[in-house]
């Protein structure tokens, strides 16, 4: 279960309130995990019903050699949006993640990289789109208390229509890093 607020002082109408919940199968073995959890999840904006989420989630991770981690994923996600009908959609979601990590002076670095894709199609074609990510994480483990790492992401999202005011097809193109 998940429950998220936030407070404003002086602008109640942007307050966000986020409820959710999550339960599912999960199988593990020696050297594999696999989960299926189902969840649904509300956003209120303003004391506002915003959106409700529907969906799902497939993960495989597997064991490929002692230390290299496989994950691969795929989920799916049904958005209905409270007054904006037209925004409702069906979100799509699959990808993988290559973990390893070595021991190096005792500072156990890890590297991850991976790719992820997606497609959302709503009930209007300025809303749908389609997108990829790539991300790369690393961190180091100086004392048993202390983890330093690294993050970096770069996302394309190119949407299916141009909307009616737009000069051109909206196309989203997202870097972040993180330490």
């Amino acid at each position: 279960a998940s429950y998220y607020q936030t407070f404003l002082a002086k602008y109640h109408d942007y307050e966000i309130l986020f409820t959710g919940g999550s339960a599912g199968f999960q199988h593990s073995g020696p050297r594999h995990l696999f989960q299926i959890p189902l969840r649904a999840e509300h956003l209120l904006r303003g004391g506002e019903d915003l959106v409700s989420i529907y969906g799902g989630n497939v993960s495989f991770l597997y064991a490929l050699l002692p230390r290299w981690i496989l994950n691969v994923n795929g989920g799916v996600e049904l958005r209905d949006y409270s007054d904006l009908q037209d925004r409702d959609s069906t979100y799509f979601s699959w990808g993988f993640l290559l973990k390893t990590g070595w021991d190096f002076l005792g500072l156990d670095p890890t590297l991850s990289v991976g790719m992820n894709s997606s497609r959302e199609n709503a009930d209007v074609d300025f809303y749908s789109n389609q997108g990829w990510e790539l991300s790369a994480q690393t961190d180091l483990r100086p004392s048993k208390n202390l983890t330093l790492y690294a993050r970096g992401q770069y996302r394309a999202l190119r949407y299916d229509a141009r909307e009616t005011l737009a000069p051109e097809t909206r196309e989203d193109l997202i870097w972040g890093a993180t330490a």
